[in-house]
């Protein structure tokens, strides 16, 4: 029994009887998050997600996305309400991609991802820029952990990154020259990744994410886990989903990219794309291997974060 849902459940309709105007629809979501529960409802006439969070600070962190990209018409609107742990947004009308994928022909699919590509580059333009300053680091060393990538500027965040990852290689005895010389190309290429618009913008961009009905995309969906990146930070978490893996289909998000942008991915962009495709990857393995204590399940999947790793660095060579 999934115990964390019965009990956003109660929540949700506590929180819905307290509030004039607010109800909670009967039909449930067929997709829910790991650190987070929905429902669906109404405000007035309004379709609304509810979401119910584990904490309050992953609220916070998505409340701050949804007013910093709220520009896009592709972002739910938030709806005031103060809790700590329950946040009101505007549903879109459709289904995730993932649960539509199963009736789509070809076509359809590349119509999509062409859309998801122009959509991510009208989000970039339209998103509101974060100073790139950098915090005074008073003490040595970083906790590697979820509140230090909601928080941290990007200038911390990349040099604490490099740091984590070249001290990690070396503890772990993971004599890997590939994923040393990967390292050091994005140290080397730091100024680059740096100097270029920063915002904030979604981290897990994948087919559970999109909502899409009748040909369009209507909304992207859970940007809990955005932080402060740029334009390669964001095409390179689109490139990693498994779907762009598809050359068919990341032709057509490259198309749609390119046609908001109003010009082509130059060869300067396509190299540090290259080059910081793992970022993600390296920012997991910095946190799962900086851990003092992990849980069984990060030991675990450690040994996945080298493979992915991998995996990303020999995709990327022929990602364009």
């Amino acid at each position: 029994m999934d115990y964390f849902f019965k009990e956003a459940q109660e929540k949700i309709a506590e929180f819905a009887a307290s509030h004039p105007g607010l109800t909670v629809d009967a039909e449930l979501p067929m997709v829910q998050g790991v650190t987070n529960r929905v429902l669906f409802g109404k405000a007035g006439e309004i379709p609304v997600v509810f979401k119910y969070f584990c904490e309050t600070a992953r609220k916070i962190q998505e409340e701050k996305a949804l007013t910093s990209l709220s520009r896009s018409r592709y972002i739910p609107r938030l709806l005031l309400f103060n809790s700590d742990r329950i946040m009101v947004m505007t549903r879109f009308p459709g289904q995730t991609l993932w649960e539509s994928r199963k009736d789509l022909d070809q076509n359809v699919l590349k119509g999509y991802f062409n859309q998801i590509g122009s959509a991510l580059s009208e989000l970039a333009d339209l998103a509101r820029p974060i100073e790139r300053f950098s915090l005074k680091k008073d003490t040595p060393g970083v906790k590697f952990d979820v509140p230090y990538f909601w928080k941290s500027p990007l200038p911390d965040f990349f040099d604490s990154l490099i740091d984590a990852c070249l001290a990690e290689l070396t503890k772990f005895k993971i004599n890997d020259p590939v994923l040393m010389k990967s390292v050091w190309a994005m140290a080397e290429r730091r100024s680059d990744f740096l100097n270029r618009k920063t915002y904030l913008h979604p981290d897990d961009i994948h087919e559970n994410n999109l909502i899409v009905e009748d040909g369009f995309l209507r909304g992207i969906i859970d940007l809990e886990m955005s932080r402060a990146g740029n334009d390669i930070y964001l095409l390179c978490a689109a490139f990693n989903s498994k779907s762009l893996h598809d050359p068919f289909l990341r032709d057509a998000f490259r198309e749609g990219w390119e046609s908001q942008r109003g010009s082509k991915i130059d060869e300067e962009t396509m190299e540090l794309i290259r080059i910081f495709l793992p970022f993600q990857i390296w920012i997991r393995f910095g946190w799962y291997f900086n851990s003092d204590d992990p849980p069984e399940w990060m030991i675990e999947d450690r040994k996945i974060t080298v493979r992915q790793l991998k995996e990303t660095l020999q995709f990327a060579e022929n990602l364009f």
